[in-house]
């Protein structure tokens, strides 16, 4: 069961998955942020979007991401790792095609497996 968060960065625990109900996108939390820099107010977006719809994850396409890869805020270090791949699914209907996974204000840095 999924539903709609409306969550900052802070918010989320360690091992929370974020899901696309669109095309399947999944992430999981794997570094929780450490409100460094709350308090200059770099963390008041109160939603992740995949598909155009809040992530009941907004950079790079969700299709782009594998299996493993995480996307890294390099201000408060919250960090989150793909466990399910999109399934492209919706491709062609356009809602792939989001680039930006936003922390902070600030687009969030990719870090592949190795």
């Amino acid at each position: 069961m999924t539903e709609v968060i409306n969550a900052r960065c802070y918010d989320l625990k360690k091992e929370q998955v974020l899901v696309c109900e669109q095309c399947g996108f999944e992430l999981t939390v794997v570094n929780e942020c450490e409100k460094a820099c709350e308090g200059e107010g770099c963390c008041p977006l109160p939603q992740f979007i995949c598909c155009n719809e809040p992530m009941k994850l907004r950079t790079y396409s969700c299709y782009e991401l594998k299996k493993g890869d995480s996307l890294v805020c390099e201000n408060c270090g919250f960090e989150l790792t793909v466990v399910k791949e999109c399934s492209l699914s919706c491709l062609t209907e356009g809602c792939c095609d989001l680039t930006e996974f936003v922390c902070c204000g600030k687009q969030m840095k990719i870090k592949r497996e190795e």
